[in-house]
């Protein structure tokens, strides 16, 4: 998937521009083109140095893919001819600003733009872009445009060299070259349909791989479930379909996501690219295919069915040659093996190389999701341990709460194994009743030895008097005699 991001086209110089240029001529004989030959057509003023440093640049930002075998030499990424065509348009003042992305399809990519309509219809295809370069849009007036990039040779689209007669008698061609043709044939389609008063939108330049055209105002059929008058749209659609045939042309792909429809039951026809001429040997093949992709998504999604089915043979009167003026060639059966033996050719000497660019593109991506992995890793352990640290706090809290509610308990020493806590609340108590034992033993061996000592204190008094009773007695008998 090409993701297109303009915001390096502002700043890029003017060296850098003109190696990409460089790279896209040189790639029109060469499926690698060398740093000698970008330098030589390139012709840049400082030689190599400056050379070296516009390829380092636009390689940096993915607008260039390199390769080292076979040989070394650039190749255009979508990104960087995305740029070569953004830089045109905007030189001829018909485009401004990028916007938003609108959609995705198989082929291509379609954004919003702001730009100016260009009244002159000569200068709006690659027929003159060397006088393009100082023209002003005749509007002025900025409006809101739609750009298609076409997106040929994604991986679910790689058949498209079969289907379409983009290569006419070409027998090699990159996708970019494909993309080009297919732009080129689409802007001619929708050139001639708008001229003719077919309802598709306007159309308003084209370059490379891009077609600018008038932003239309409407819901695709697909997004549709009710309609007010179903009978009314239906004959309308079908009507253009016939229409287009009586001029020589077959859309190939009219359905549901390729027709816009507004509030006034209008209709607008997009996506041309695939037309046919009603000379094509499955033209008709290719115009019932139309008219049944219209009627079963009528039955189906809006419960309508209608006995005015559209037939080939007798609804279809040639009225105009637009195939003619288009060049919607008609594909024969030389033309088909020619198609095919060219599509397998192209397979051989692109395909190693196409799967390198994919590689190298699946190789960015893994890294960025490696990286994203990592810092999803790295804020993973860090909440790990912001929660072991606050476990480990939580415990710590919890064994001071404890140690708080039972001050006397015992620390277990450190060789004995761990107790659970309703063991160590049973030896908390019992500790706790032996120490109340060994307290009240203290007191009561304190209070008797006071008793003793009271008694014996008192019984030495008792002698002392007893002793002092005799002596006074016995002075006073020594005096009679």
């Amino acid at each position: 998937m090409v993701k297109l991001d303009a915001t390096a086209l502002r700043y890029m110089s003017r060296e850098e521009m003109r190696t990409l240029v460089a790279v896209e001529m040189g790639m029109k004989n060469h499926d690698l083109v060398p740093r000698p030959i970008v330098a030589s057509v390139a012709g840049l003023r400082g030689g190599n140095a400056i050379v070296n440093r516009a390829l380092t640049a636009v390689h940096k930002n993915k607008l260039l893919w390199h390769s080292s075998e076979p040989y070394d030499g650039y190749r255009l990424t979508y990104m960087g001819y995305d740029y070569l065509a953004l830089n045109s348009l905007i030189h001829r003042g018909v485009v401004d600003a990028m916007g938003s992305k609108m959609g995705v399809g198989k082929e291509s990519d379609i954004y919003r733009v702001l730009g100016h309509f260009s009244e002159d219809s000569e200068l709006t295809g690659e027929e003159g872009e060397e006088n393009q370069k100082e023209t002003k849009p005749a509007v002025e007036e900025q409006v809101e445009l739609v750009l298609k990039l076409h997106r040929l040779g994604r991986v679910s689209f790689r058949a498209v060299k079969d289907k379409r007669d983009y290569l006419k008698s070409r027998k090699h061609a990159s996708w970019l070259y494909l993309s080009r043709l297919a732009a080129i044939k689409e802007f001619a389609f929708m050139k001639v349909l708008y001229q003719h008063g077919f309802p598709v939108p306007r159309p308003v330049s084209q370059n490379r791989h891009t077609v600018l055209m008038s932003l239309v105002k409407g819901t695709l059929l697909a997004n549709i479930r009710e309609v007010e008058e179903p009978g009314r749209l239906y004959d309308m659609i079908m009507g253009l379909i016939v229409r287009l045939a009586e001029h020589g042309l077959i859309h190939c792909d009219c359905n549901e996501f390729n027709l816009l429809v507004d509030e006034n039951y209008r209709i607008t026809l997009i996506d041309f690219p695939q037309m046919v001429s009603t000379s094509h040997p499955n033209a008709k093949a290719y115009f019932e295919r139309d008219v049944e992709c219209v009627r079963l998504f009528f039955e189906r999604k809006l419960n309508y069915e209608s006995e005015r089915v559209p037939q080939w043979e007798h609804d279809v009167n040639r009225a105009a040659n637009l195939d003619v003026e288009v060049e919607a060639s008609g594909f024969t059966r030389k033309d088909q093996r020619t198609f095919e033996e060219l599509y397998e050719q192209q397979k051989l000497e692109h395909g190693e190389e196409e799967e390198g660019e994919e590689e190298e593109e699946e190789e960015e991506e893994e890294e960025e999701e490696a990286e994203e992995k990592e810092k999803e890793k790295e804020e993973d352990g860090e909440v790990q341990q912001r929660q072991k640290q606050e476990q480990k706090q939580a415990q710590e809290h919890e064994q001071q709460k404890q140690a708080q509610e039972q001050p006397h308990t015992a620390k277990a020493p450190e060789t004995e194994p761990a107790m659970d806590a309703a063991e160590a609340c049973n030896a908390a108590e019992d500790e706790g009743d032996d120490a109340v034992s060994r307290v009240n033993k203290r007191a009561l061996s304190k209070q008797t030895h006071k008793k003793v000592h009271a008694n014996n204190s008192q019984a030495l008094k008792r002698n002392l008097q007893k002793k002092g009773k005799t002596k006074k007695s016995a002075q006073s008998g020594g005096g009679l005699f």
